[in-house]
């Protein structure tokens, strides 16, 4: 199924667009959880997993290999993979707070110069793959994505 999520990224204050197929990870609460990521690794470009909605969080969750090195965040971490060549995202110990729509992008950095300022801009590579990761309630299927 191919979807567009243009409106969530906007509604999250990310100005991309991410488009592709849909895939429902579904987990248990207390459950550890590794989400695949299908952008791959380039070398001096960096790769970033944003979370870009949940009812407990508006503003995007951005983590980065780099930055999780220097501040971590509790229960998120990035793991090689020597498969597809990246990182992909493992979430421990999963709360509903941590359920929503993640995907990864690969960034490149570029510099320019603005009216006599340098400035160092983010592009996004996205991939073609969004998760929404759900949960699985004793009986039913519990979807915190209103729009998939």
């Amino acid at each position: 199924m191919k979807l567009s999520i243009a409106a969530l990224v906007a509604l999250s204050c990310i100005y991309w667009e991410v488009s592709g197929k849909l895939v429902e990870v579904v987990v248990r609460l207390g459950d550890n959880a590794t989400l695949h990521c299908d952008c791959e690794f380039i070398m001096a470009q960096e790769i970033r997993w944003v979370k870009i909605w949940s009812p407990q969080i508006q503003q995007p969750l951005i983590i980065s290999a780099y930055s999780s090195l220097l501040e971590p965040i509790p229960r998120f971490s990035m793991s090689w993979n020597n498969t597809s060549k990246s990182y992909d995202l493992v979430i421990e110990n999963i709360t509903e707070a941590d359920l929503g729509l993640y995907y990864c992008s690969r960034v490149e950095k570029t510099t320019m110069e603005e009216e006599g300022k340098i400035l160092e801009k983010d592009w996004y590579h996205t991939g073609d793959t969004v998760i929404n990761l759900t949960y699985r309630s004793p009986g039913k299927l519990v979807s915190h994505c209103k729009h998939c």
